[in-house]
């Protein structure tokens, strides 16, 4: 089952890896990228998508973040 929740600290690694995979080695020379730097997300608008696992815990299957 997927939940989707507000992002948590503990989530960033797993968004970073989630964006390399999804994006590419380049996505941070594209413009939007250069424009979030330095800047947080509206409030109340950073969310994860969790699946659980086979051995339990979760993992993050998606990300939104809205400026």
């Amino acid at each position: 089952m997927i939940i989707i929740r507000p992002e948590r600290p503990s989530d960033v690694a797993a968004r970073d890896a989630l964006l390399d995979r999804a994006f590419g080695p380049g996505r941070f020379a594209k413009t939007s990228e250069r424009l979030r730097a330095g800047n947080t997300p509206a409030a109340g608008l950073a969310l994860v998508a969790t699946e659980a696992g086979p051995a339990g815990g979760s993992r993050v299957v998606g990300t939104v973040r809205l400026w």
